[in-house]
């Protein structure tokens, strides 16, 4: 089975694009915007690779990233 890739944008445009370029080569999935993103994690985790725009409201791609970093350190079983 093919890796495992999570994209994180707040346009849906582009995670659109993201999903139809690679889904041939891995298991793509997509979120709109951080909160979402760690929904995701928790909830079908873990991912091979987590790709993030960086500018996006609410939480940007560092604050998102910084917990996705820190996450198997936080997580509660």
């Amino acid at each position: 089975m093919s890796e495992k890739v999570l994209f994180v944008d707040d346009e849906p445009i582009l995670l659109q694009g993201y999903q139809r370029l690679l889904h041939k080569e891995f298991q793509v999935n997509t979120a709109v915007g951080g909160a979402a993103a760690l929904t995701i994690i928790q909830h079908m985790g873990p991912f091979a690779v987590v790709l993030s725009d960086m500018r996006m409201p609410g939480m940007d791609g560092i604050e998102f990233l910084l917990k996705v970093k820190i996450w198997p350190l936080t997580r509660s079983a």
